[in-house]
């Protein structure tokens, strides 16, 4: 039996031509500031990400959400909650930052700081959000604790 030869109709090469995409979405910038936290703290504060599916069932216009956390190695491996990126599975924007609070507290009163939708105000945010006295007060106070221990 002869192979019959199927026309590909789809937009896209390979998944490789699809990659590009990636380094451009919110989860990958957020993802980049906090791998740079470990360098910038000489490893005495690191980054971590944790990622969640949202029930629809809870109060949220979103489906997951990114959690960023600050971890201290010094200190038993503690952690705390610096941003939360909420967003859709299915597009780039809009997005939500929370800063500084837990997930389970945005559970119970949602009410971001920030709602982006493109890239440049998602830019802008993350960026007046990282330099904010809620993630400083925390990064000095962490820091030197972590060089106490």
């Amino acid at each position: 039996m002869e192979e019959r030869r199927v026309e590909d109709l789809w937009g896209f090469k390979d998944c490789r031509s699809l990659k590009n995409k990636g380094e451009r979405i919110p989860e990958t910038m957020l993802n980049a500031q906090f791998h740079l936290i470990k360098n910038k703290m000489d490893g005495a504060i690191t980054g971590r990400t944790i990622h969640i599916r949202i029930r629809k069932e809870e109060n949220f216009t979103y489906n997951m959400a990114s959690i960023y956390e600050f971890v201290v190695p010094n200190l038993d491996n503690f952690s705390t909650t610096a941003l939360i990126l909420y967003s859709n599975a299915e597009t780039d924007y809009p997005v939500a930052l929370t800063v500084g609070k837990c997930f389970e507290d945005d559970g119970v009163d949602f009410q971001p700081d920030y709602v982006c939708n493109n890239t440049d105000e998602f830019t802008a945010c993350v960026k007046e959000a990282l330099r904010s006295n809620c993630i400083m007060d925390k990064l000095e106070t962490l820091y030197a604790k972590a060089l106490v221990y």
